[in-house]
């Protein structure tokens, strides 16, 4: 009987429930909702990772080159916005403004070491691990790469492209508004729901493409050389937060790098190249600095 009972007050509270649906729709038309995160802040901890320098001034077919390389940060950290702080649909409502949502913060030291194989006189393959320790927080990462090399008797270049595994921290807070359309009305109202407060580590996999152009004079005890690169960090993933449900929340940093320097024969085995790296964000307004500033000192040991 008890049973029996249950299942009734079931029935039941289904029929009111349809009952309410039913009227809603008669009154208000038709109701369609989609889910809007916005990024109220974005904290991240870990170096801009760059691969080192590698210049052409030789055949390396059949040889490995390694090079220990260490890069020092200027400055401590950066502050920029992306579109995670805004949309169009939620303007009329007085969403947040175009201040600043990604704050990152930077090692003072990135050291690595880097393994270049020379497949024929004009391929090469490249990988690489680097190492930084913040506040004993220890942060490991990897490189890997293909690179087209050519060279005539005063010049030599090199176009690198490969993947870069960078190990992120973060401290995010996501605010989750719902979209409500009422189509017979023709208007659209907001309701905010909750805020999602997410913190850990990620590994994330990004591409980066360099390219170095360097003198090669015989004659002379000093050679320069000037890299272009481009490389990309993811700073958001729906993976990462697991809130696929939530909306779109997945994003990327990219930096733009220049970096002119100068190197110099130590032995015939072994040289010094110093230099120093001008980075620039991408996908991010209002960036502080625009540009960050990361001298950098490396050896090339040739095997």
């Amino acid at each position: 009987m008890k049973t029996v009972s249950r299942a009734k007050v079931v029935i039941g509270r289904g029929f009111v429930c349809v009952l309410s649906l039913a009227a809603s729709v008669i009154q208000w038309g038709c109701v369609s909702t989609r889910p809007v995160v916005l990024a109220r802040s974005v904290d991240i901890t870990g170096p801009i990772h760059e691969v080192p320098v590698r210049v052409t001034d030789g055949s390396m077919k059949g040889q490995l080159r390694l090079t220990p390389h260490i890069e020092f940060s200027g400055r401590k950290s950066l502050d920029g916005t992306t579109g995670l702080n805004n949309d169009t649909n939620l303007e009329r409502y007085g969403n947040y403004d175009s201040t600043s949502n990604v704050y990152w913060t930077l090692p003072s030291y990135v050291a690595g070491l880097s393994l270049d194989y020379g497949l024929s006189e004009a391929v090469s393959l490249s990988a690489g691990a680097t190492y930084t320790d913040m506040n004993g927080n220890k942060s490991y990462e990897w490189d890997g790469g293909m690179a087209v090399c050519f060279q005539d008797r005063i010049l030599g270049g090199r176009l690198e492209v490969g993947v870069q595994w960078q190990d992120i921290s973060y401290n995010v807070i996501l605010d989750r508004y719902d979209l409500i359309s009422y189509s017979s009305t023709d208007g659209s109202t907001v309701r905010y729901l909750y805020s999602i407060d997410r913190y850990g580590r990620y590994l994330t996999a990004n591409f980066y493409c360099d390219f170095v152009l360097n003198t090669k004079v015989e004659s002379s005890p000093v050679n320069g050389f000037v890299r272009a690169g481009y490389g990309v960090t993811s700073i958001l993933s729906n993976d990462m937060l697991r809130a696929t449900e939530d909306g779109d929340i997945a994003t990327s940093v990219g930096f733009f790098s220049l970096t002119p320097g100068l190197f110099f024969d130590i032995t015939k085995w072994n040289r010094l190249l110093v230099g120093c790296d001008f980075i620039s964000p991408a996908g991010m307004t209002g960036s502080n600095p625009r540009w960050l500033i990361m001298p950098l000192v490396q050896v090339d040991f040739t095997i």
